[in-house]
């Protein structure tokens, strides 16, 4: 190592927290986004700045995204602060669409997308 080159730690290599874990249905989600022909969604997005909330697949550029719901979010706390992460994603101009297993397992969320993201941009979808 030169004498002039940064001295970097092993805690400064190392990632700040764990990625989360994908759920089947979320990778089914993502699977009929491609077949469908849609473009790419960002995933795990920030979508408010200066909070720790994210949406499962977004859209930035329509402010559009896609939150699947699981058991996870029937909890008390849970509940309460994706009632918070709504309302505060409506205040910023986005549209998020709420979706379950069963939405995800029956096509019907990609349909209610295809539509969404048609009328976001403008085309006829809807």
């Amino acid at each position: 190592m030169s004498a002039s080159a940064p001295r970097i730690s092993p805690l400064e290599l190392a990632p700040v927290a764990a990625a989360p874990k994908e759920s089947e249905i979320e990778r089914r989600f993502a699977q009929q986004i491609r077949a469908a022909g849609l473009p790419e969604p960002e995933r795990e997005y920030y979508h408010i700045t200066g909070r720790d909330f994210r949406l499962d697949f977004a859209w930035p550029a329509l402010k559009l995204g896609v939150e699947v719901q699981g058991m996870a979010h029937r909890v008390k706390s849970k509940f309460h602060a994706d009632m918070e992460k709504r309302i505060l994603a409506q205040m910023h101009g986005w549209l998020v669409m709420e979706i379950s297993g069963d939405m995800v397992r029956h096509d019907t969320a990609i349909g209610w997308l295809v539509i969404l993201m048609g009328q976001r941009t403008g085309g006829s979808r809807g």
